[in-house]
């Protein structure tokens, strides 16, 4: 039986004690962004330094799969917002928007994908594939509020 990608949609917001400046330097070099990516192991390459310009290849380990995917900023408005396009055996974007709250940064994530065919049926069911990114949106909000409020 052969199933089409399911499009799959999340979304959380954190209070960061950081400067909006920092924590859209934090989000904007995929290095440190995917670094507080949880739960998945990620490995990525990049192919350029400048931010405005960032593609990277990447890999998402999900289900004992390697699944590879190439990724490029598409928006860019510092410090309010940052758009990351997925293209690839995961497909989907990453939207950033950042407001100065009481002293600190609010930082909102949505997250869109597609899950791929190829993933077991757990991942592609409800209530799991919900249940799945929104645990990856909290978990990396959190560490990236974490990483920001140590420095």
């Amino acid at each position: 039986m052969i199933f089409d990608p399911i499009e799959v949609r999340a979304g959380g917001s954190v209070l960061i004690a950081a400067r909006i400046e920092a924590v859209f330097k934090f989000i904007s070099n995929p290095h440190t962004r995917l670094g507080a990516v949880s739960p998945l192991e990620v490995h990525i390459e990049t192919q350029g330094e400048s931010v405005p310009e960032s593609r990277y290849q990447g890999e998402l380990e999900i289900a004992g799969r390697v699944l590879r995917y190439d990724a490029r900023t598409s928006i860019q408005e510092p410090p309010t917002l940052l758009v990351v396009e997925m293209k690839g055996e995961v497909s989907g974007e990453q939207v950033f928007n950042l407001a100065e709250e009481a002293n600190a940064t609010r930082l909102n994530l949505n997250l869109q994908y597609s899950v791929p065919p190829e993933l077991p049926s757990y991942y592609r069911e409800e209530p799991t594939r919900t249940r799945f990114a929104e645990t990856l949106v909290s978990q990396t909000l959190a560490n990236i509020r974490s990483a920001l409020e140590i420095k």
